[in-house]
């Protein structure tokens, strides 16, 4: 049986040694010209490995570009091109917490272990797991929150 969460994917993570080198591929090649750009140090100055996020939006699917600032970034140097981008994690966004905790349950169950919990007071809460022994990727599982769909209302639609 599929699990439930699956009905929820809305996301292509991929990581990139050069935020710009990458979004400019995507505008070229791929036609997507909006992002939305954020250090994440800036939001959250004690945050132990910052990165720089590209969002954008096409059609239902998000697509997220992630350049660690510093080399050796635990969570997304396993999957680090030399250069161009490389799929990490597909994400799965739920709004109602009993669906994100089933997902959690799932990846118990599954033994999938999760690597990172984070929280963003009062926006959301995600995990990534481990998933590439199955499916060659990890997956990100986000509970939204209502501030944080305000700011994903934000990312430009391509």
């Amino acid at each position: 049986m599929t699990p439930a969460f699956m009905k929820h994917f809305f996301q292509l993570g991929y990581v990139t040694p050069d935020l710009d080198a990458a979004q400019a591929l995507y505008k070229e090649r791929l036609g997507v010209t909006q992002f939305l750009t954020f250090n994440t140090a800036e939001r959250n100055p004690d945050l132990a490995n910052p990165i720089l996020v590209g969002l954008a939006w096409t059609g239902e699917t998000m697509i997220e570009l992630i350049q660690p600032i510093a080399d050796g970034h635990p969570l997304y140097d396993c999957a680090m091109p030399k250069d161009g981008v490389r799929l990490h994690h597909l994400g799965y966004l739920m709004y109602d917490r009993a669906d994100y905790d089933g997902a959690l349950a799932w990846l118990e169950a599954q033994r999938i272990p999760v690597v990172s919990h984070s929280k963003m007071e009062g926006m959301l809460e995600l995990v990534y797991a481990d998933a590439r022994d199955l499916l060659g990727h990890h997956l990100e599982i986000i509970h939204m929150l209502p501030e944080g769909r305000a700011f994903f209302e934000q990312v430009p639609q391509n």
